[in-house]
């Protein structure tokens, strides 16, 4: 290898090492700030009840069992036994719960389980303590925490997903970007607002259709008709912002035209340069016109020229922090080494800069076509609203007090998973032509 070719490859290595903060890492630093703030406090006590306990081992064996005090703050659970034992078990290590015959489950990433009994009358009150601050806390850690417009809804869902059916009580929240379900039991579901296709009601009851995915709400009462006034709302704020920023960059085409391009393009959703042809053939030209607002032209045209122009998609998303952070505008380009490796390429601009950027690559597997493989990747990116921070960390940086947050994301969210398996590497912007040189050895190292 040359001089200059070993002074790429070390630039390369140390953007990937990660002490520059690129434009995302700022916002989610900014965003984490409170978060961060709020862990330092020491957590106040929620709850105390007494009871049974048995701790069971990944191997079924019993190793300890007791009458003991449980108490419940905002990030563990903490169990004193009789015989003066102790065990802190952070409401974030579980990964799963459930209830059966006044008896509650406590399920453990080792393959072992706790199991809690006789509480008496204080059982539901601990279902229910624990419950929520097991949802407060992984709602944070997985990373769904985002602006709430309207809560306070309680009823019952039936919620079907890749041939799983999940039903019983349940509290909805109205997010910015999605709705979000809070079950009496199991694992918070979200479902970003750009993935529902239909929602219809029928004899007080909400039908909600997505992509793998169906949703029945009911038995809401007298709030039946703010929570569907509400979701509607959220929905169609939604389609009004798209509206009005590609307002903003297409200021010459018919509305009638944006309000369709925008429909395809709510929050998040990746479309093909040929799906808006066939709305208008002046979107995507107009709309590259404006790429230097955002900072973006340059390196746009160069991934352009190393890609198929018909296999270029676009997507706009809604930032972490809203207002302050406005909204990016993000491509999605596959292209190709001289090996004949192929990848995904992502590059994105803020309509509010602030700090660097950077893009990121993602390793396209073999005998799928472009069009399922992008439906693939925009799932995934929904899934984590767009964070890219937890892709790109290394194994060894999760181990660090800053990143820790993202172990259990990745650890529960399979999307999560498929984007690190995925991700070939990321190029910070420095010069056009450092830039561009370390686009280039990235692909063909």
């Amino acid at each position: 290898m040359d001089e200059k070719n070993i002074n790429n490859q070390q630039n390369i290595d140390n953007q990937q090492k990660e002490p520059q903060q690129s434009e995302e890492e700022t916002k989610e630093t900014q965003f984490t700030k409170t978060a961060i703030s709020e862990e330092e406090k020491e957590p106040s006590v929620i709850l105390e009840v007494k009871g049974d306990f048995v701790l069971i081992d990944e191997t079924g064996k019993e190793i300890e069992s007791d009458r003991a005090k449980f108490v419940l703050d905002e990030e563990k659970l903490s169990i004193f036994s009789e015989t003066g034992k102790a065990t802190s078990l952070p409401l974030r290590n579980i990964s799963d719960f459930f209830v059966e015959d006044y008896k509650i489950y406590l399920l453990l990433p080792s393959g072992g389980k706790i199991i809690i009994s006789q509480l008496g009358y204080q059982y539901e009150d601990f279902v229910r303590v624990f419950t929520k601050l097991r949802h407060e806390i992984i709602q944070k850690e997985l990373l769904l925490k985002e602006g709430v417009r309207k809560s306070g809804f309680e009823g019952e869902y039936d919620y079907q997903s890749e041939g799983k059916r999940y039903h019983g009580k349940t509290k909805v929240e109205i997010c910015d970007t999605g709705l979000v379900l809070k079950p009496e039991q199991g694992d918070l579901i979200r479902i970003p607002y750009s993935e529902i296709r239909e929602i219809s009601e029928k004899d007080y009851k909400i039908f909600i259709n997505a992509p793998a995915t169906s949703l029945e709400l009911s038995l809401f009462g007298e709030k039946f008709t703010s929570l569907s006034g509400e979701l509607k709302q959220a929905l169609a704020e939604l389609s009004l912002r798209t509206q009005e920023l590609l307002k903003e960059f297409l200021p010459e085409l018919d509305p009638l035209i944006i309000k369709k391009a925008a429909e395809l393009l709510k929050d998040g959703q990746a479309v093909s340069k040929t799906e808006l042809d066939k709305v208008s053939p002046k979107i995507w030209s107009e709309l590259e016109k404006e790429l230097s607002k955002i900072g973006i032209l340059e390196s746009y045209n160069y991934l352009k020229s190393l890609s198929k122009i018909g296999e270029i998609f676009v997507g706009i998303k809604r930032d972490l922090m809203g207002d302050l952070t406005g909204e990016y505008i993000w491509f999605l380009m596959p292209i190709s080494s001289e090996r004949g490796d192929n990848f995904f390429v992502m590059e994105a601009g803020s309509t509010i800069e602030s700090g660097g950027k950077a893009t990121y690559l993602f390793k396209m597997p073999a005998q799928e076509d472009i069009e399922s493989l992008v439906q693939k990747f925009n799932r995934c990116m929904l899934a984590i609203n767009f964070r890219r921070e937890p892709i790109y960390l290394k194994d060894e940086d999760l181990e660090k007090p800053d990143y820790s947050k993202y172990k259990i994301a990745i650890s529960k969210i399979p999307e999560l998973k498929l984007l690190r398996q995925l991700f070939a590497g990321r190029v910070i912007h420095t010069s056009p032509e450092n830039w561009q040189e370390n686009i280039n050895q990235l692909i063909n190292q």
